[in-house]
């Protein structure tokens, strides 16, 4: 028997529909983990193949977050214009060159640019996964749902620490120096090719087909998601604040109450930033190479960081709707 969420009037959804719909998407965010972490294992090898001085070094790490800002705005402009899903499929693509230029480069500037692109694809994905999730997930299991995709974040960074280690551990230092990195770079494509593929049978936001006035379709995936009757409360719930968007939305965050949730919600996304939390995730082996450990062994040590993100993420992710 399929298994069910139910709602407060004993209509059921499909619950095997929904857990899929939101594993295609995170998907995504799982993208965004892989393509933020590869850079911390092929660094130590393109940085030598390429003869790179430190603060190209860095430029080439850190390029990806030009790229990220420029994806945010972009998803955000596109997503209300095209839809959730386009966004999504165009951030597949854009993982997928990025993987194969970085993986082909003969060049810094080529990587550079590579890097410009992925930081594109994760700019879009880091807004978008997200936003649909909370769209298409029922009220009772928003939060967790939402969680998922930070949750594949992790989950996207550890597997790429670990492709990274038996790539650099299974050849030479001569053969990773010239060819490995590229592996790693490349190895990126395989994620992003199947959220590519999969991403177009996924529903789109039935909150974007409300605003484009398709409401029987949306009304479908509500049903579909939720059972007849949370459907209709939620439709009704998302026209209503389509009308607040029309009055002036962006006046509504500075009122008081919302203004100090604003406040702490950008701060702390500031404040996670600051901590260098980043700045670890991509020199990980380069620190632990500074204990006196090889190169190798450095990207095996740096498996522990990703599984200390899964950990905590899956934690918090039980309790966050209670």
């Amino acid at each position: 028997m399929e298994k069910s969420t139910s709602t407060a009037t004993g209509q059921k959804g499909s619950f095997k529909y929904i857990v899929a719909v939101v594993l295609i998407a995170a998907i995504g965010g799982s993208l965004f983990g892989y393509d933020q972490g590869v850079v911390s294992g092929a660094l130590s090898f393109f940085s030598v193949h390429f003869s790179m001085s430190q603060a190209t070094v860095g430029f080439v790490s850190g390029v990806l977050a030009l790229g990220a800002m420029v994806g945010c705005v972009v998803a955000g402009w596109m997503s209300d214009r095209t839809g959730r899903k386009p966004v999504m499929v165009t951030a597949g693509a854009l993982f997928t060159i990025s993987s194969l230029l970085l993986a082909i480069s003969q060049t810094v500037t080529v990587l550079v640019i590579g890097r410009v692109i992925s930081g594109l694809a994760i700019g879009m994905a880091s807004t978008i996964v997200p936003l649909y999730i909370s769209e298409v997930a029922p009220a009772r299991l928003r939060g967790t749902l939402v969680s998922a995709n930070q949750l594949a974040f992790a989950i996207g960074m550890t597997t790429v620490y670990i492709v990274n280690a038996t790539i650099a551990n299974l050849n030479s230092t001569a053969w990773n120096t010239t060819m490995g990195w590229r592996f790693m770079f490349g190895s990126g494509m395989v994620p992003a090719i199947i959220f590519f593929v999969l991403t177009p049978i996924i529903p789109e936001s039935p909150r974007y087909l409300f605003g484009r006035g398709k409401d029987d379709k949306a009304q479908k995936i509500l049903t579909r998601m939720n059972g007849s009757e949370s459907a209709k409360k939620e439709s009704n719930t998302i026209k209503q604040s389509l009308k607040g968007e029309n009055k002036g939305l962006l006046r509504e965050l500075f009122k008081p109450g919302v203004r100090f949730a604003l406040m702490i919600a950008l701060l702390a996304a500031a404040f996670q930033q600051l901590t260098g939390t980043i700045a670890v995730g991509y020199y990980a082996p380069i620190i632990f190479q500074k204990t006196g450990i090889g190169t190798n062994a450095s990207l095996i040590e740096t498996i522990g960081i990703g599984v200390v993100k899964i950990i905590f993420v899956a934690i918090f992710m039980v309790y966050i709707d209670t």
